[in-house]
């Protein structure tokens, strides 16, 4: 087996997984920046007219930390699940590309869990 053409297949799917991390995060951690901005606003709102001040500092964690924590969370997951899910038909199709054995790839990269 030539080893060239089974780096160039690990480097293929890594950059996959790479692209599709990419494309999947963007979008969640873009709206979990605006929702938390909307929050903000909102919180700041409702402490001005309840105690007629705020922390500006503190709205912002109370309004971007959960926000923002559970967008990360969330994008880490949904990556890994569309990843896994697409794991076989990468393995097959970058090994036939670079006509190496699927094998070699399965096991460098396991489950992808």
């Amino acid at each position: 087996m030539n080893r060239d053409a089974e780096l160039h297949a690990i480097e293929e799917l890594g950059r996959r997984g790479g692209r599709l991390s990419a494309l999947v995060a963007t979008p969640i951690v873009t709206t979990s920046v605006l929702l938390g901005l909307l929050l903000f606003f909102l919180l700041r709102d409702v402490q001005l007219m309840k105690f007629g001040a705020h922390l500006p500092a503190l709205t912002a964690v109370m309004a971007w930390g959960p926000v923002l924590a559970g967008g990360l969370v969330g994008a880490r997951f949904a990556s890994r699940a569309l990843a896994r899910a697409r794991r076989a038909s990468w393995i097959e199709e970058v090994a036939r590309e670079h006509q190496v054995n699927p094998r070699v790839l399965e096991e460098f990269f396991g489950d992808w869990s």
